[in-house]
């Protein structure tokens, strides 16, 4: 996330700028595409081989992947409860603690 405003030399906002109305995307897909520079240099310099890519599978020619959908944050707890009851012994299982439907979909 980020603003659309001006912020002065004080930290405090001005005006909206309206370039991002008529050229967001294009924008996003340029911010994006630092970021990735950016995050894969980092993980190059600490000699990692992982990398990260901004585009879309689509665009990265990987069509027979579908993405996944955002879980949100209530999901994301419920699945960490799920991982760390699954640690435990069979029989200390809370059996209530289960993989909300849509992590359940992103698994798939």
């Amino acid at each position: 996330m980020f603003t659309t405003r001006l912020i002065n030399e004080k930290g405090e906002l001005g005006k909206k700028q309206r370039i991002f109305n008529d050229h967001g995307p294009e924008i996003l897909k340029d911010s994006r595409a630092t970021f990735a520079n950016v995050v894969n240099t980092v993980l190059e310099n600490a000699g990692l081989d992982e990398r990260i890519d901004h585009r879309s599978y689509k665009d990265q020619g990987l069509d027979f992947l579908e993405p996944t959908h955002h879980e949100g944050h209530e999901a994301t707890a419920l699945r960490r409860q799920y991982d760390e009851e699954q640690k435990r012994p069979l029989d200390e299982r809370n059996t209530e603690i289960v993989l909300p439907r849509i992590a359940l979909e992103n698994e798939a």
